[in-house]
This record gives structure tokens, sequence and C-alpha cells, in this order.
């Protein structure tokens, strides 16, 4: 795995002597909208570079790890190994009920979304764990000026929808014939991509990827990950 900035040298400081540049691997649905994001504000602190297995250069870097990915629904790593990078994981899809949680997530910086947790995508809503204090308090500024701050009416909703799959989850370890919110979840993404097989595999136009099964610690059973 790619070795972190010193914490003590953040990539705003870097970014004075050398202009920070902004990766992500090419075979990933959202690469358009992260080098939109990275080219909307026209920052002097940041470009957009492109493509990680092309990056070659010695400067600080940002790389945007979609994991797992989107559309392929593939566990990626980091393609850059270099010192001067910090790695912004994106995890909206590391969620049971598309793939088998294999690794607990630990890295510096991790974005979510209730949009592939639950469906909600109309509430805009997300959140981030982020180790560095001053980091996430840049994200928080950030956030505040973009936006003027997320909907109260979506907070609220995201709260109470997590809290349902928190008490929900909690309840199926006391009570083993319940079915929590993931299973149920990976049942019906189950019953759908079988149904997509059935139709797919009538033409010789198209074709499915096939993905091995591996073992969930979550669910503590071995299966096949179910894109969205």
């Amino acid at each position: 795995m790619s070795s972190h900035l010193d914490p003590s040298r953040d990539l705003t400081t870097i970014a004075a002597l050398n202009l920070v540049q902004v990766i992500t691997t090419v075979h990933n649905r959202t690469r358009n909208c992260y080098k939109e994001i990275a080219e909307l504000l026209q920052s002097k602190l940041y470009k957009w570079e492109g493509d990680a297995h092309n990056f070659n250069k010695d400067g600080p870097f940002i790389e945007i790890v979609t994991s797992p990915n989107n559309p392929d629904g593939l566990i990626r790593k980091p393609v850059v190994n270099s010192p001067n990078g910090r790695l912004i994981y994106d995890l909206a899809y590391y969620w049971p009920h598309y793939t088998p949680i294999t690794h607990q997530a630990d890295y510096d910086i991790m974005l979510f979304t209730i949009s592939k947790c639950t469906g909600h995508a109309g509430s805009r809503i997300g959140w981030a764990i982020v180790k560095d204090k001053e980091v996430a308090a840049k994200m928080t500024k950030f956030m505040e000026v973009t936006t003027i701050g997320v909907s109260r009416e979506s907070q609220l909703r995201a709260a109470k929808l997590l809290g349902i799959i928190c008490d929900d989850c909690q309840a199926f370890s006391t009570n083993t014939k319940s079915q929590n919110f993931f299973d149920y979840s990976k049942r019906l993404l189950t019953e759908r991509w079988d149904k997509l097989h059935e139709v797919v595999k009538r033409s010789e136009t198209f074709s499915l990827s096939k993905f091995p099964k591996d073992y969930c610690l979550f669910s503590d059973r071995f299966y096949e990950t179910r894109p969205d």
C-alpha cells in the first residue's frame, strides 16, 4: 500500500512549492466527476492529472481509490507507490449487500454515501471518516462555504435510517432466525442479478462479468459480489 505524507506537512503547505496532482484509475464511472470537481475552482493548489497508471511525477499528489470500483465492482488498491501522496478512499459501495467485506476499512480519509447504502440518493448526503483533525476541519469549512451547510431534513433522515440499520443488526445478533437489513438487501440484489443473467445469456452481443466467491467477515460466509 502507498505510504502517506508526513502529518506535520499538509498538502496546502507542500502545494506552495509544488502543484498537487489529482489522479484516479481510468476504469471508473465517476472519473469524469472527479475531473470536473478538481477543475471547477481553478485552484492554484492542485490540478487534475488523469489516469493513475500513467502518473510518473515526483511531486505531491492525491490518489482517489474507488473500492469497490464503479461499474465493475472490483476491490481496488492504490496504483502509485510514493511517499509524496495522500489517498482518498471512496467506499460508497463497500457494504455487505453489494460485496463481501474482506477486510476492515482503516484509511486516513474514507468517503461514504447513504445513496448506495439504503438507496436514498435523493437525500444527497454522505459522510467522511478522517483521521487527521486539521484535514477534517478544512473539509468541514469547504462544505460550509460551498453548500451553506447540509440540509437538516436530509441529516435527520440519514440519522434515522442509519439508526434503524444499527438497531436491526444488534437485534439480529440475539435472534438469528430474523433477517437483518443487509441480508434482506443482498437477497433482493441477488434475485435481480440472477434475472439479468438470464436475459443476458440469451444475447450474442452482451455479457456480464463473473465474480469469484469471497469470504465476508460481516456475514460470516462466502458469496459473490453483486454490483448495483
